[in-house]
C-alpha cells in the first residue's frame, strides 16, 4: 500500500471520528444541568462559578464542533485535522472540569483523553494529547492539593500545600507515563492493523481487477471463437446450398423443391414448438439445424437417371423401384460428408435423407419404420416434402389448392403422418399459404421458361430414341 493511499484512508477515519465526537459533545450540554440538580440534593458543594465557566466552555465547544463538522468544511483536510486536535483537547478540558468539580478522580484526566485519541490512529495526536492532559492534571492537582491541605490542617499534622502538590504529582506522573505508553502501543497497533487490512484489501482488489481482465479476455476470446464458428457455419451453409443447386440442375423442379421444403420444415417445426409438441427437442438451435439439413434430403436423386426424374407420365413399377432407391443413395453419399461441428448436423441430414419417405403407420420405405421409430427430423421432413409436392407445379401435374392440401393432411393423420404434426400443419395454414404465394410470384416466369427449355432439349433425343 502506498503512502498516498494510507494517507487518504487515515483522513477518512479522521472525518468519521470527528463526527462521532460531535455527537458526544451534544450530550455534554446536559451535564451542567445534571450537576446543578445533583448538587441540590447532595452534601457535596459545587462551585457555582466553576459550573458557569464549565457551561460556557461546553456551549462554545459544541458551536465550534457543529460549524466545523458541517458539509461546508467536511471535505477540507486542514480543518478536519484541526478539529481532530480541538476535539481531543476539548475532551481533556471537560474531564479536567469534572475533576475540579469533584465529580471524577484526577487520574481520569491523563488516562481518558490519550486513550480516546487512539481512535484517530495518529501517534502525533497521542503525544500532544498526553502532554496537554498531563499539564491539565498538574493544574487540577494544585487545586486539589489546596483542598487536601485545608482538611489535613484541621484534623492532623498538616503538610504544606507545596509538599502535598509534589507528593500527588509524583504519583500521578508515574501513572500518566504508563497511560501514555499504553496509548502509544494501542495507536501503533491499530494503525498497523489498518495498514495490513488495507494491504490485504488492495491485494484482493488487484486480484479482482486481474480476474476481471481475465474475464474480459475470455469473453473477447469467446466472441472471436463464435465469430470464427459463425463464419465456418456460413461457409458450410454456402457449400450445402451449392450442392443443392447442383442437384437442382439434375431435376427440373428439384431446385425449387429444396428451397420450398426447407422453408416449410421451419414453419412446421416452429408451429410444433409453439403448440408444445416435443418442446424439449425442438429448440431454436435444433430447428436451425433442421432448416439447413433439409437442403440434403433429396441428394440421393443424383443417382437417379434424369429421364425418370423428369418423366411427365406415371412411373412404371420398375421406374418407381428405381426412384425409391434415392433415400439409401442419399445416406451413402452423406456418409462421405466430413463432420460438421460436433457431427449433429451430419446425423440429422442422414435421418432426413434416409427416412423422409417413411410413414407413421409403417407402410413407407425404405425400412418400413413405425411411429416414433422414425426420427422426428424425418417425420417433419416428410410432411414438408408432401406439402410441397401437393401445392407445387410438376411436369405431370398442376398445383393443388391450399385447402385441398389441408384435407389431404387431415385424411392421412395417423397413417402417413403423426397426428401432432398434422395438427401443427393445419394451425400454420396461413403461413404456408403466404409462403406458397411468394414462391409462385418469384418462380412463375422461371418455371415456364425452364419447362420450355427442358422440353425443347429432350424432344430431339426422344425422337431419335436417344437415352435420357
Amino acid at each position: 500500500m502506498s503512502q498516498k493511499e494510507t494517507k487518504v484512508n487515515l483522513e477518512d477515519n479522521i472525518q468519521r471520528v470527528n463526527q462521532e465526537f460531535q455527537k458526544f459533545f451534544y450530550f455534554t450540554l446536559l451535564i451542567p444541568i445534571i450537576i446543578f440538580i445533583a448538587s441540590l440534593f447532595s452534601p457535596i458543594k459545587v462551585s457555582f462559578l466553576l459550573l458557569i465557566i464549565f457551561t460556557v466552555v461546553t456551549i462554545v465547544i459544541n458551536i465550534i464542533e457543529f460549524v466545523l463538522n458541517s458539509k461546508k468544511y467536511r471535505s477540507n483536510r486542514r480543518i478536519q485535522i484541526f478539529l481532530m486536535y480541538f476535539s481531543t483537547l476539548s475532551l481533556s478540558v471537560m474531564v479536567t472540569g469534572f475533576a475540579l468539580l469533584n465529580f471524577v478522580p484526577i487520574f481520569i484526566i491523563f488516562v481518558l483523553p490519550p486513550l480516546v485519541s487512539c481512535v484517530y490512529l495518529n501517534r502525533h495526536l497521542v503525544n500532544w494529547s498526553s502532554a496537554f492532559a498531563y499539564i491539565l492534571m498538574i493544574i487540577s492537582v494544585w487545586f486539589r492539593s489546596h483542598d487536601i491541605y485545608m482538611v489535613s490542617k484541621s484534623t492532623m499534622k498538616p503538610f504544606s500545600q507545596l509538599m502535598t502538590f509534589i507528593y500527588l504529582t509524583s504519583g500521578f506522573t508515574i501513572e500518566s507515563v504508563f497511560a501514555y505508553l499504553v496509548a502509544i502501543a494501542l495507536s501503533s497497533r491499530s494503525t498497523k492493523i489498518l495498514r495490513d487490512f488495507k494491504t490485504t484489501l488492495d491485494k484482493k482488489t488487484q486480484f479482482n481487477n486481474q480476474l476481471e481482465e481475465s474475464k474480459a479476455l475470455l469473453i473477447e476470446s469467446e466472441e472471436k471463437r463464435r465469430s470464427y464458428n459463425n463464419r465456418i457455419q456460413q461457409n458450410h451453409f454456402k457449400i450445402i446450398s451449392f450442392v443443392a443447386e447442383v442437384l437442382g440442375s439434375h431435376d427440373l423442379f428439384t431446385g425449387n423443391h429444396i428451397a420450398h421444403t426447407r422453408a416449410f420444415v421451419v414453419i412446421i417445426a416452429e408451429q410444433m414448438q409453439k403448440d408444445g409438441h416435443y418442446a424439449d427437442i425442438l429448440t431454436d438451435e435444433m430447428i436451425q439445424l433442421y432448416s439447413t439439413a433439409a437442403f440434403m434430403h433429396d441428394i440421393g436423386k443424383v443417382h437417379v437417371p434424369e429421364g425418370i426424374l423428369n418423366k411427365s407420365e406415371k412411373f412404371t413399377p420398375e421406374e418407381f423401384e428405381l426412384m425409391k432407391t434415392h433415400p439409401a443413395e442419399g445416406l451413402k453419399l452423406l456418409n462421405y460428408l466430413p463432420k460438421i461441428d460436433d457431427g449433429k448436423f451430419n446425423e440429422i441430414a442422414k435421418e432426413m435423407a434416409y427416412s423422409h419417405h417413411e410413414k407413421w403407420d409403417g407402410t413407407g420405405y425404405p425400412q418400413g419404420l413405425v411411429g416414433e421409430e422414425i426420427p422426428l427430423s424425418a417425420r417433419i421432413m416428410a410432411a414438408a416434402d408432401v406439402l410441397d409436392a401437393l401445392i407445387s407445379q410438376r411436369l405431370y401435374k398442376q398445383p393443388m389448392t391450399i385447402d385441398d392440401a389441408m384435407n389431404v393432411f387431415r385424411d392421412n393423420s395417423g397413417s402417413h403422418f403423426e397426428p401432432c404434426i398434422v395438427e401443427s400443419v393445419l394451425n400454420c395454414r396461413d403461413k404456408i399459404e403466404y409462403m406458397n404465394r411468394e414462391f409462385k410470384r418469384k418462380e412463375s416466369s422461371s418455371n415456364e421458361s425452364d419447362k420450355e427449355w427442358w422440353q425443347n432439349f429432350h424432344k430431339p433425343l426422344n425422337e431419335k430414341g436417344g437415352e435420357i
